[in-house]
């Protein structure tokens, strides 16, 4: 009984010292994003605001993946923080390259920072890459803002994406939950009815009914065997 006793009480001691190293070690994590793409004499600029909290100590690296989607490399690269413009160290890969941004400034275990950069546009071709954060976001909110506004003149189709609710408009947000690693606004002069998902939907709900035709089918001709 005693023995039974003590394995118990050293069980529950274990549990709680585990507990307690599982809670001081904390991650930090993306609070918030706030990104803005314009276009601009031929090119797209991308303006995102970054928030870091959960921070444990006064410093910081973070790295960011940045994907090779297009053959447009980004240019002017700037990261911003409240001690100035800070050099990023960078890894180039085959498909992705990773920025790492070190941060002394950490007040009360959180951080801001600024990334600028430029592409150039491309008729037809609308891939926007963005830089990517290692930290994952701090809960389910849609704390992630994405903001884009197409040359006067251009109205923003429903087959972009992030996907949007209403075309034919200039410029329009999305609120996500996470930031992803690229986004394509479909701009043209005017509103396209006909377009990659739409005819996609199409194709989907015509194959469905041709399904459902086919099953109606073999039933009826599985019942009329029955009945014979």
């Amino acid at each position: 009984m005693k023995k039974l006793l003590y394995s118990m009480i050293l069980l529950a001691l274990m549990l709680s010292m585990n507990h307690k190293a599982f809670a001081e070690e904390t991650l930090p994590v993306l609070n918030k994003a706030v990104i803005d793409i314009e276009t601009e004499d031929g090119q797209y600029v991308v303006t995102e605001q970054i928030e870091i909290s959960n921070i444990q100590g006064e410093s910081l690296e973070v790295g960011h993946l940045l994907s090779k989607i297009t053959d447009n490399q980004v240019s002017e690269v700037s990261f911003n923080t409240t001690e100035g413009d800070v050099s990023p160290s960078i890894e180039t890969g085959e498909r992705l390259d990773k920025y790492f941004l070190s941060l002394n400034n950490v007040e009360q275990g959180s951080v801001a920072y600024t990334i600028e950069y430029k592409i150039p546009r491309v008729d037809h071709h609308f891939d926007v890459p963005l830089f990517v954060p290692d930290f994952a976001t701090s809960d389910v909110e849609r704390n992630i803002v994405i903001s884009f506004t197409a040359p006067e003149g251009m109205e923003i189709q429903k087959n972009s994406f992030p996907n949007i609710i209403e075309g034919g408009k200039n410029h329009v947000e999305k609120h996500m939950t996470n930031i992803p690693s690229k986004v394509a606004y479909v701009f043209s002069e005017e509103t396209v009815y006909l377009h990659s998902y739409n005819i996609i939907s199409f194709i989907a709900i015509f194959a469905l009914l041709v399904l459902l035709v086919s099953w109606g089918l073999v039933e009826i001709k599985k019942s009329k065997r029955r009945n014979s």
